[in-house]
């Protein structure tokens, strides 16, 4: 995984509040998001972002 690009992901996602956002502003795929993010966080052992039908949340 690349670590640096999982970073860029997840601050477009925190912004955003949203993969689907996060998607649109980095020009990739909602699931390249949301499979980026969870690696990184299975990677690091914790959770970052509470996902509800309404976005994300940061923990």
């Amino acid at each position: 995984m690349d670590k640096l690009r999982a970073l860029h992901y997840l601050k477009s996602a925190a912004a955003e509040r949203s993969f689907s956002g996060a998607g649109r502003v980095l020009g990739v795929s909602v699931p390249a998001v949301a499979k980026m993010v969870t690696a990184l966080e299975k990677d690091l052992g914790i959770k970052i972002f509470h996902r509800t039908t309404h976005g994300l949340a940061l923990t």
